[in-house]
């Protein structure tokens, strides 16, 4: 990390989100005496942690489950800010691609993420 102030913020919204039920899958913690961070990936997060909502501006990707493409599209629009947003799936992503053509996201799919696979892909913008 490049400052310790920003550090600071990755530690308390980690910490908060932990506090509230998240889990850490690997990482989490800064090496002692430094600014390292490592790579870290939460899940069992909501939308009422800063950790899914603010921008964190460190090594940490949440993750989240949903059920329809519905759900994975209000989920990726309820933020104040254009945070990046992606969808894993076991199909091609390419059916996926569809949208208004706004590049908050990308589609990946599982098959091939170890090959380049990785398609760039809209996340549809709800309206109103």
């Amino acid at each position: 990390m490049t400052t310790e102030a920003q550090l600071a913020i990755v530690e308390r919204q980690l910490a908060e989100a932990v506090a509230q039920g998240a889990t850490v899958l690997t990482g989490g913690s800064r090496v002692p005496g430094t600014r390292i961070f490592p790579p870290t990936v939460v899940t069992n997060v909501n939308h009422s942690m800063s950790i899914v909502t603010d921008e964190t501006f460190g090594p940490v990707v949440v993750v989240m489950k949903f059920k329809s493409e519905a759900e994975a599209i209000e989920l990726a629009n309820d933020s104040t800010f254009g945070l990046s947003a992606s969808v894993l799936e076991p199909g091609p992503a390419t059916r996926r691609a569809r949208g208004s053509g706004d590049p908050y996201g990308q589609c990946v799919d599982q098959r091939r993420a170890g090959h380049a696979g990785q398609l760039g892909a809209p996340v549809r913008r709800s309206q109103g």
